[in-house]
């Protein structure tokens, strides 16, 4: 489910240092995991506990925020908001593993780029990520996988 313009994709030179994507999710297996899967498409990741932790440190190259849908402090909805507040028009993706269809809808009209359950999370991550950093060949072929 892809709903955002295409504009919005960060670019970002072959020669420079790895984007950077920040992810706020309680679970510390979920951080990661996604550490993990994304250090495959050549993206490193920052990791929080909470919401408040990632606003501390937002980086200006960061390509986008992953982020659970519930965190310890606030919701992944008030944290894009918050974003937006600052005016950081970072992409940004909401895991829920207990999400339903009003939430996910009050996450698109709020400005998400996804709202992804976290049983079938890793391909589409890898997916949004590699188009956001231009390393989309690679997150295609982990999609077919």
């Amino acid at each position: 489910m892809l709903m955002m313009s295409r504009q919005r994709y960060m670019h970002f030179d072959p020669d420079l240092p790895s984007p950077v994507v920040l992810v706020a999710d309680p679970d510390d297996g979920v951080r990661s995991s996604l550490r993990d899967s994304l250090a495959t498409i050549g993206v490193r990741v920052r990791g929080y506990r909470r919401g408040a932790d990632l606003l501390g440190g937002v980086e200006s190259q960061a390509a986008c925020v992953i982020t659970e849908l519930k965190l310890e402090d606030m919701t992944g909805i008030e944290l894009l908001a918050r974003l937006q507040e600052r005016g950081l028009d970072l992409p940004v993706i909401l895991l829920a593993s207990d999400g339903d269809v009003e939430t996910a809808v009050e996450a698109m009209q709020a400005g998400a780029l996804d709202f992804i359950e976290k049983c079938n999370y890793e391909r589409l991550l890898l997916w949004h990520v590699g188009r956001l950093t231009e390393r989309g060949s690679l997150g295609s072929v982990a999609l077919q996988a």
